[in-house]
């Protein structure tokens, strides 16, 4: 389908992402992060070249795409035209469950698979390191069909260019052909220049302009507020800027400047097998793969990565990192001198910027050199480095150093390049002597790191500057080195991951065809919602001026505190808007009201608030503690664990020990942001909102408004994840929503960007413990004594503090308790509930302490875990009977199925014969107490339709990706004996499903299973008078509305008819083991997963390939906290550093177990419950406990080889730089002999 497009309709920045969003109306490719991280906004694009590759839209200018075919998720198939076999297989595969992100993987897929239709299976799994699956953990999405099969429909976009100096003089525009200026909507200018002449000219033009150089835009991906531009200079079609030459005498690799990192990684893949002296391009290809992601890579040019180092010197350049180590040679043209020149990268970034253009790259021949390069990053791959390191040498027979090498460094400060200071000395030394070794530690140990360079600790950083040279000279004289150290020079690699009813509507999630609230059309005359946020953490407001924001045109409207009708409140008494005194940085003060998104997010910039009375923020536990602010414990507080005398116990215990445990926050990377459609209707609101909490949210919106409750309704068709972030948060975006529709009476959506959600709303809830424990030598533990503190926030709204201590004990039977429990207020968002919130820190705490034990005693984890488990019969401290009781045969069946002490035999020889590569393997028991909390309520009801005996189901329970619309047809299927494909879900309201609680807590899908069944039966009973042996269900439902039977049922469960009542604070137990073997490399911290196996106690499963989709993600989920996702802070302003998908580091599919299998214990179903299922959407988060075990098992192996015998606590996220610098490396003990 061609598509024309007039330039004059678009600004210059106007992305390709928003026009197919906005414009062409295809719904299917999602929008989240906007900078490139997230993949969801993957598209293919066919360019001039008629190469096809994908792109993130999100990224790429529109006025780009002229003569380019775009294929969007619709043009692959769809219910109507019949699916592509992607599409299905990823469906049918469960690789879909939200479902927001599966267009995305989609694009990714068939986009790679058109780039190379050879790829290799690992290969193709490198192609989604730029894609965020926060639901699935990754391993379903690995395996659909690799073969690409021809594309249904694309848009072949053609841009009616408009010429700017023609407009001017004849006062009308006719459609001409490009030439170097063409007109577009008001703003900045696209230029679009055909030579290398005509750019220069056109930069000496504009020297006095903002003006931005453009190959793929990436770079707007890293750094946002460089804009606004007066004027783009697209370099697509200038001569000689795409290609990538050999000289004529073979001796010089000449890349264009606008050469893609893609095109340049594959240039130099072939020149390295096909050239000689060119060898080292292999490992320079290695290294680009590296950069970023694919799609990023697509697009992205190699000089664009440059002129982002040459303006921000901050930037870690991976590029400029490599070509300075191989001695590259830039062409650049001054145009303000009109000069040409050529430069080292580290010369060019001395070179003035103002008018200054790169023109291309030349890279030598060099016989003989050898090229390591190494990049540590917080996740395997797709994230920023903390230090990268390059060493470019020659070295003879003998392993003398011929001439000066090349050891570039990035991350050490921001200037910092070459370490001169070894380079020289290294002249004629012999590398594989062990003197030579020290001597160059000596000259590294002078280099020191800058505090301020980056996210990782300067410690760390130091550390790595000498352990990454160590790995380069292993491998360079890896022959003549000892053979225990030799693994040290390897970088760990991973090897592709692969591997039983699908989940409802999962074909139209992989299609794009699953409609979220932002893929609504918009109505007529709405308005677009923003916050304002505060920019101090701790202080009062003085004023707040508007004005100017009210001056841009399409801003409509700033509302207030003093705008809202009723009660200024989002959650129980939580504020909603900033009257006078804040509380954390990004605090929302004031609503924009505007035509555009773009509009009111601009627009809130204008606002200038001033502030009076500021003060420095509390931003942790530990910080709350010293300054002693806490939020007031209720005199029936319940947070508390006192049981037995554990002093005295702590007295006769022959081993005591005292330590501190912390659990981190987690951001729910839900990849839907928080968003409501708030639509007022003849006297009430509709709220179309991306909820976990309908009624809720129904009741503080209509308090917020002063209206009756019956005068706001909320509906819910489905929701982009939630992961508990979408409870009582979500209530802050439906506010704002709806207040902007009642003071304008027009529809108004608020869709926070990434940012925001981060920043605004709270996240998982961070916990610290400071504890003594008491053990015997029998390995019985007798007792723990201590504090726990969590960090609340600004407000206790959604605080744990009062059950968490309930988990507290997992499998373990200990006799004595004495632990005391606080709430931390700290200038933060009001953290909430995350998947397992506040138990799975409680999980963590008590395994450290554990391991904390068997090392003090000197025993293994594991036999002191077994020496403690609950038997059946057991009571917990809360008095509770602990039966059935499965974890030790759980646990025996674990260790025999996967050979547990023929591998630890294996494991124990290979870290005795490698030095810097160690290995372990951990067994870790889960045990989980399920409640059906009280008061929790679902209204259910069911339809059948007289006309064609069709099903619908308006169930009170939310479809976040979990399932639960699947298993509620499954047991509507059943109970009526009708196919599956007879019912269909209807979307969930507070009109239908009044009074129904909050999705959350694993026990929503179970409690709407039971209500459905309820419902059915009575449906069942009413037909029972017409069904006869042998006759049809439509017959039957025609003989019923003959006789106006009636065909509609409901059902309102109610907790307490869930499960017996126990005595206890759970309804029944869920368990599981997990076992996982990791490697880790001792000199950078980096790890791989090699194999997690997993037994969970499910029950008699619903369904049983949704649980295991939901068990696979909630492990990952877990080691994404436990592992992965740290959030930093400005300590001085409070502003959240870690607020993108580039600082904030999810797991991706590399980072997931290489061999991940889940297993479910057969045989047990659950009596406590109707169908005899246990939940899955939370327990086997805690399962994530082993991968964390495995990891710190291999850094004690370590530290004991190494005469450290200290007990260590892995805090949680125990990331790759605390893995590190936990392991104590001495660089005295590098040696190659």
């Amino acid at each position: 389908m061609q598509v024309k497009i007039k330039s004059t309709d678009y600004a210059a920045g106007h992305t390709l992402g928003d026009y197919i969003r906005d414009k062409a109306l295809l719904k299917g490719t999602k929008l989240m992060c906007r900078e490139g991280g997230c993949g969801v906004c993957t598209v293919t694009i066919t360019d001039d070249s008629g190469a096809t590759f994908p792109v993130n839209s999100c990224l790429v200018p529109l006025h780009k795409c002229n003569g380019w075919n775009v294929t969007t998720i619709e043009g692959l198939g769809s219910s109507q035209s019949g699916y592509h076999k992607i599409q299905a297989d990823l469906a049918d595969k469960n690789g879909s469950q939200c479902g927001y992100c599966s267009p995305g993987m989609v694009m990714t897929m068939f986009g790679a698979l058109q780039q190379d239709k050879e790829y290799a299976k690992s290969k193709l799994e490198s192609s989604f390191y730029g894609n965020i699956c926060r639901c699935t953990g990754y391993r379903p999405i690995m395996k659909p069909c690799m073969t690409a099969v021809k594309i249904l429909r694309t848009l072949h976009l053609v841009l009616e260019y408009l010429d700017i100096a023609s407009c001017a003089s004849k006062g009308s525009c006719s459609a001409i052909k490009p030439t170097s200026s063409w007109a577009t909507a008001d703003g900045p200018q696209w230029l679009n220049p055909q030579s290398i002449d005509e750019l220069r000219q056109l930069i000496q033009q504009h020297a006095a302009d903002k003006y931005m150089v453009v190959a793929g835009n990436t770079g707007g991906g890293v750094y946002k507020n460089d804009g606004p531009y007066d004027v783009f200079v697209d370099v697509k079609n200038v001569q000689g800027f795409n290609a990538v030459t050999l000289s004529d005498d073979k001796a010089k690799l000449i890349a264009g400047a606008g050469v893609t990192l893609t095109q340049l990684l594959n240039s130099f893949q072939d020149t390295s097998k096909a050239n000689t002296g060119f060898q080292y391009l292999s490992e320079a290809a290695s290294y680009l793969d590296k950069v970023a992601n694919l799609q990023i890579r697509n697009m992205g040019s190699w000089a664009g990565n440059l002129m982002m180092k040459h303006k921000h010197r901050d930037f870690i350049s991976d590029v400029f990192t490599l070509l300075e180590c191989v001695g590259a040679t830039l062409n650049v043209y001054d145009c303000e001198k009109k000069s040409a020149q050529q430069v080292t990268c580290s010369e060019f970034l001395q070179v003035g910027s103002v008018g200054l253009i790169i023109e291309s790259v030349e890279l030598s021949a060099r016989s003989g050199w050898s090229l390591y390069t190494y990049k540590t990053m917080p996740r395997y791959r797709n994230a920023y480095s903390m230090l990268s390191l390059a060493v470019f040498m020659q070295l003879d027979d003998t392993g003398k150093v011929v001439s000066a090498p090349s050891v570039v460094y990035a991350g050490v400060t921001d200037d910092f390049v070459h370490a001169s200071e070894l380079e020289a000395a290294l002249v004629g030394k012999t590398l594989s002597q062990d003197s030579t070794v020290q001597e160059c530690m000596t000259i590294l140990d002078k280099i020191k790191c800058d505090e301020n360079v980056g996210q990782s600790s300067a410690d760390y950083r130091n550390s790595l500057v000498k352990s990454l040279f160590y790995k380069a000279v292993l491998s360079l004289v890896k022959s003549a080195c000892e053979a225990s150290v030799q693994s040290g020079g390897e970088t760990l690699t991973r090897y592709p991951v692969s591997q039983p009813i699908p989940k409802l509507d999962s074909r139209k999630q992989t299609a794009g065809e699953a409609q979220f609230i932002g893929d609504i059309p918009d109505h007529a005359g709405q308005l677009f919602a923003a916050f304002v946020k505060s920019t101090i953490a701790a202080g009062e407001i003085q004023s707040i001026d508007t004005s100017k924001a009210l001056s841009e045109p399409g801003v409509v409207r700033v509302l207030t505190f003093e705008d809202i009708p009723g009660k200024n409140v989002s959650i129980k008494e939580e504020p909603f808007l900033i009257e006078t005194t804040v509380e954390y940085y990004g605090q929302p003060l004031a609503i924009i009201l505007a035509e555009t998104e773009q509009i009111a997010l601009s627009a809130r910039e204008l606002v200038t608030v001033t502030y009076t009375n500021v003060k420095t923020p509390i931003l942790s536990t530990e910080q709350a503690v010293k300054a002693k602010s806490f939020f007031k414990r209720p005199p029936d507080f319940g947070g508390d664990l006192v049981v037995g005398d554990a002093q005295a116990a702590l007295v006769n215990s022959d081993v005591v020990f005292s330590g501190v445990v912390e659990t981190g926050e987690q951001y729910p990377m839900h990849m839907e942001t928080q968003v409501t459609l708030a639509v007022p209707q003849e006297g009430h609101y509709l709220l179309l909102s991306a909820t976990q909490v309908m009624a809720v949210m129904q009741t503080q919106v209509a308090a917020l408004l002063a209206l009756e409750t019956n005068e706001v309704e909320v509906k819910v068709r489905r929701a982009g994840g939630g992961f508990g972030a979408k409870q009582s948060r979500s209530v802050y975006v439906g506010a704002g929503a709806a207040l902007g529709a009642y003071c304008t009476q027009r529809p108004v959506k608020m869709c926070l960007t990434l940012e925001d959600n981060m920043e605004i709303l709270g996240r998982r809830q961070p916990f610290r413990m400071e504890y003594t424990a008491g053990i015997n030598k029998d390995m019985k533990i007798q007792a723990i004594v201590g504090s726990i503190y969590e960090d609340c926030g600004f407000y206790d709204t959604d605080a744990m503090t009062d059950v968490v201590v309930h988990w507290l004990d997992n499998v373990y039977l200990i006799p004595n308790w004495d632990v005391k429990a606080f709430k931390c207020k700290t200038n933060q968002p009001n953290h909430t509930y995350i998947r397992t919130p506040g138990i799975v820190s409680a999980m963590h705490i008590i395994e450290q302490i554990v391991g904390s034990l068997a090392a003090k005693l000197g025993v293994s984890h594991e036999q002191l875990r077994e020496a403690n488990f609950y038997k059946d019969g057991d009571k917990t401290p809360f008095n509770q009977v602990v039966s059935p009781c499965y974890i030790t045969d759980m646990w025996n069946q674990m260790k025999k199925s996967v050979s547990f002490d023929d591998r630890s035999e294996e494991i124990s020889a290979f870290n005795a014969s490698n030095k810097w590569t160690k290995k372990a393997i951990t067994l870790t028991p889960v045990r989980y107490g399920c409640a059906f909390w009280p008061g929790t309520s679902y209204l259910t009801h069911v339809f059948v339709n007289y006309s064609d005996a069709s099903v619908a189901i308006a169930h009170g329970g939310v479809e976040l990706g979990q399932g639960i619309n699947t298993k509620v047809v499954q047991v509507a299927a059943q109970a009526l004996g009708v196919s599956m494909d007879n019912i269909k879900i209807h979307p969930t309201s507070t009109s239908y499903n009044a009074n129904s609680s909050t999705t959350g807590g694993s026990i929503t899908s179970d409690m709407n299973c039971v209500a459905v069944k309820k419902a059915c039966d009575i449906l069942v009973a009413r037909m029972a008078p017409f069904k006869k042996d042998g006759k049809e269900w439509k017959d039957i439902v025609t003989d019923c509305a003959k006789a106006q039977v009636d065909l509609h049922a409901k059902y309102f469960v109610v907790n307490s008819e869930m499960s017996p009542a126990t005595g206890g604070f759970f309804n029944f137990d869920v368990f599981g083991a997990a076992c996982t073997e990791a490697e880790l490399d001792v000199l950078t911290g980096n790890y791989i997963i090699r194999q997690m196996n997993v037994l969970y106690d499910c029950g008699t499963s619903i369904s049983p390939e949704i649980d295991v989709g939901q068990i696979e993600g909630a492990v990952v989920m877990g080691i994404g906290l436990l592992l992965h996702e740290e959030v930093k802070y400005d300590m001085t302003t409070g502003r959240m550093l870690t607020n993108n998908t580039w600082k904030y580091h999810v797991p991706m599919n590399s980072d997931i177990p290489e061999n991940f299998q889940v297993d479910l214990l057969r045989g047990h179903p659950n009596k406590a419950v109707h169908y005899g299922n246990k939940i899955t959407a939370e327990p086997p988060f805690l399962l994530a406990e082993s991968a964390v075990e495995s990891i710190s098992r291999c850094v004690y192996e370590f530290r004991r080889e190494n005469g450290n015998t200290d007990v260590f606590i892995a805090d949680a996220p125990f990331t790759v730089e605390k893995i590190h610098l936990a392991c104590a490396v001495d660089a005295k003990k590098f040696i190659v002999q």
